[in-house]
């Protein structure tokens, strides 16, 4: 994957009105709800794995997209409730978000219509509540100088930070991260957008263990028989293991429920 060297372990976090996360009755203080999008995957399912092990206070709800799922989850993680539908079922997702102090959306980057609908649920709630958006590192893929030659460009999550929150609709995922913090202002929801980049490692979750990147770099070499440069193979890839993108999720977490 073509990305540029990045300074910080994340590229960005998107955070509104971050300061009244620790001066006010934010949420639920005793069990507080999380709604989880894409639980049977990758980063969903680790991220379940991981909540449940170090909060089993939390009520957990995850979105799957069928019965079989469910048996799956519910059999491994008995605490766990789930609910059966897509990024589609708009009322689904309206009503599962009105019930919740934090929504974590993993299930895709780049769904507008379901970042729309869980807001929408958000706001109905008594208190202000957070939705947590997982973007990806094609924000910030950079091939300006061509294929497999160096980025100058060092992206910083803090200095860097009103660029990457408006980069032009060409950059991958950035329609839904703006949607997801512009829309987060207008019904007064807070909004967190995780830019991670490469993840890899075998995961804990519930149905799918494997990630995408590396799998497919391993495939496409074996296809081959050899290993492989692309161009002049100087550009550079951040890359990191499952474990600390689900950190991060979990310190956002914990921040937002006031745990």
């Amino acid at each position: 994957m073509e990305l540029p060297s990045v300074k910080l372990v994340y590229f960005v976090f998107i955070l509104q009105y971050l300061p009244e996360y620790f001066h006010s009755e934010l949420f639920f203080i005793m069990a507080p709800r999380i709604f989880i999008t894409g639980v049977s995957g990758y980063i969903g399912g680790q991220v379940l794995h991981d909540i449940t092990a170090k909060h089993p206070g939390y009520q957990i709800r995850g979105l799957v997209r069928n019965e079989k799922q469910q048996e799956e989850i519910t059999s491994k993680y008995p605490s766990v409730q789930t609910v059966v539908g897509t990024l589609d079922s708009t009322d689904i997702l309206v009503e599962e978000a009105a019930q919740a102090a934090v929504v974590l959306q993993l299930a895709d980057a780049d769904h507008n219509s379901s970042i729309l609908s869980l807001i929408r649920g958000l706001s109905q709630g008594s208190k202000t509540r957070t939705l947590i958006q997982l973007s990806g590192a094609a924000s910030v893929i950079d091939v300006s100088s061509g294929l497999g030659k160096p980025t100058p460009k060092i992206w910083d999550d803090i200095t860097d930070l009103h660029e990457i929150s408006n980069f032009d609709h060409s950059h991958g995922h950035a329609v839904t991260d703006q949607l997801a913090v512009s829309a987060g202002k207008e019904h007064g929801v807070r909004t967190a957008i995780m830019i991670p980049p490469t993840v890899y490692g075998r995961g804990e979750g519930p149905i799918k263990n494997a990630s995408m990147t590396i799998p497919w770099l391993v495939e496409a070499i074996k296809k081959r028989g050899k290993g492989f440069t692309i161009g002049e193979g100087k550009k550079h890839c951040q890359c990191d293991t499952y474990q600390r993108c689900l950190d991060r999720n979990l310190v956002f977490g914990r921040a937002c429920t006031g745990t």
